[in-house]
């Protein structure tokens, strides 16, 4: 079916001049809409004005067409695929509204949130041993689509420490990052990923690159007892690049290359 469309629309776009799209407008809602029934509680009300909306500016950069330019069908359906992408967002629509007499179009991008913020406390108590874990996720920080964990847990005398951030659009570019550092007794983990994916099928480079590194003091035990303990070290890197290699917007050929490191001591 999306060979046939694809055709379909190249045999359109030959015929007729494409049009242009003459202005964008973005049309946001809160987490919770209250036209609907059971949304309309002044829990949800106070929710949505603790809740930070996501900034104009995240949902246009993610589109790819722009004021002024040619109407593109693939690309809309493109754009709206980036948005639905976000976990901070719970629907992405986009509508083309022709204007009688013009070769133009204005677009119209509906876009609601979704609640991003997620607080974690537990305390339980087994076998005399307690154990206790507070964390949160925030995954819309400060309405810039990005996304911060910090995480603590005691389980006995063993504590960990854990914090994560991603970034989808480092610096407003297309370059995505994320980043790990996990801290318990016995270990200490490390990673970064940054990437830069085919955002759309006209995209001509994509890259990624991934490194991580853990170590961790390994216990041999015999009778409950231990009797000896040593050290692991686990160091990983990869990269991957990859290349358009035809010109066919519909259907890219790509090649991609890619390296691995492993070392484990």
């Amino acid at each position: 079916m999306f060979l046939l469309f694809c055709l379909l629309l190249s045999a359109v776009q030959a015929q007729a001049p494409s049009p242009s799209v003459r202005k964008i407008n973005i049309q946001q809602k809160d987490v919770f809409d209250p036209s609907v029934p059971g949304e309309d509680w002044w829990v949800f009300q106070m929710a949505n004005k603790i809740h930070i909306q996501t900034r104009p500016h995240v949902i246009w950069r993610e589109l790819l067409l722009k004021p002024g330019g040619p109407w593109d069908p693939l690309k809309a359906e493109e754009s709206e695929r980036n948005l639905r992408q976000f976990p901070f967002l719970k629907n992405a629509r986009l509508q083309s509204l022709e204007l009688s007499g013009t070769n133009k179009l204005d677009l119209l991008v509906r876009t609601q949130d979704t609640w991003t913020l997620e607080p974690q406390l537990l305390f339980s108590t087994e076998g005399g041993e307690e154990s206790f874990s507070a964390g949160v996720v925030e995954r819309n920080l400060l309405g810039l689509g990005k996304t911060i964990s910090l995480f603590h847990d005691e389980t006995g005398g063993d504590k960990k420490h854990e914090i994560r951030y991603v970034d989808p659009r480092v610096a407003g570019s297309w370059i995505r990052s994320y980043a790990l550092y996990n801290e318990t007794s016995l270990s200490t983990e490390r990673q970064f990923l940054a990437e830069r994916p085919f955002y759309s099928l006209s995209t001509v480079g994509a890259f990624q690159m991934h490194y991580a590194n853990l170590t961790k003091e390994a216990r041999l035990f015999q009778f409950a007892e231990e009797f000896s303990s040593f050290e692991q070290r686990h160091d990983f890197f990869s990269g991957t690049f990859g290349f358009k290699i035809n010109q066919d917007p519909a259907f890219p050929r790509r090649l991609e290359l890619g390296y691995i490191y492993q070392r484990n001591e």
